[in-house]
Formats: structure tokens, C-alpha cells, sequence
């Protein structure tokens, strides 16, 4: 009897001695942006479209754009992507795309990019240095250089 106490005893001292450690959860959403309109001044769009990129661009650097367009329009489309260039935006992340039918509009460009929600991983200090979760931030810095590679040199 006194065996099944003491390993009763031994086995709640041990686990009563770890703790759980939380779990290192970062999240990453892919977002969609569009942009599409019917050109009835072709400066006005571009300026319009020039300003959705650049506001795009600002709050993502590695972005993906889709333009769908009107054949008729190949010109305007041939502005754009200069416009693009200028920006900053690869030419390898630029997908141009016809449409044929009846689309309502003339042009649709979409952003697409990876957003990864932050996560306060807060600072270690000698009171919380048994609570903190040490691989919070090497997490974070990880998944943020997936998201967000070194440009390479072409």
C-alpha cells in the first residue's frame, strides 16, 4: 500500500512540475485586391490604375497581378505594364490575360499576396523567463522571409 502512494505522490509531483509550453501558431492569409473598370478616358484610368498599384505595392512588396482585358485594348494594356515597370513591379509577376465575350469590364486587375497576421511574441525579461515562448519570434521572422523572399539578382 505504501508503494501505490509513493508512485500516486511521485507521479503528481511530476506532473505537476511541467508545463505546457504554447504552440507557436502564426497566421497566413492569402489576400485578393481588384480593381476593374470600363475606360472611357484612358488617362484618367491610368492614373486611377497607376495609384490602385502603387497603394497595392505599399502594403506588399512580393505581389502577383492578373490583367484581364479586351483584346481591342492591347494598347492601353502595353501602358500599363509600363506603368508597372516604373512602379517596380517584376515583369515575371504580371500575367496579362485575354477575355473574349461579354464581360462588363473593359479591364480587371487583380492583386494577389500573402499577408502574415503578427503575432505580440513580447520581450523576455528575468520575471516571465520561464513563460516566455522562446521560439515565437524565430517563428514569426521564418514565415516572414517565406512570404517575403530577397529580391534575386537578375
Amino acid at each position: 500500500m505504501r508503494r501505490l502512494i509513493c508512485y500516486v505522490l511521485f507521479a503528481l509531483i511530476i506532473s505537476g512540475c511541467t508545463s505546457q509550453s504554447a504552440h507557436n501558431t502564426i497566421t497566413m492569409d492569402s489576400v485578393q485586391e481588384t480593381f476593374e473598370f470600363n475606360i472611357v478616358d484612358e488617362s484618367t484610368a491610368l492614373i486611377k490604375t497607376k495609384n490602385f498599384i502603387s497603394d497595392v505595392i505599399k502594403s506588399n512588396e512580393s505581389v502577383e497581378f492578373d490583367i484581364y482585358y479586351k483584346p481591342v485594348l492591347g494598347s492601353f494594356l502595353e501602358q500599363i505594364t509600363l506603368a508597372m515597370n516604373k512602379l517596380g513591379v517584376n515583369k515575371k509577376s504580371i500575367t496579362p490575360i485575354a477575355i473574349e465575350g461579354d464581360n462588363e469590364k473593359d479591364i480587371v486587375v487583380i492583386a494577389k499576396y500573402t499577408v502574415i497576421r503578427e503575432k505580440d511574441c513580447g520581450a523576455i525579461n528575468i520575471f516571465n523567463k520561464d513563460e516566455y515562448n522562446v521560439g515565437c519570434s524565430l517563428e514569426y521572422n521564418r514565415n516572414l522571409s517565406f512570404v517575403n523572399p530577397l529580391a534575386s539578382v537578375e
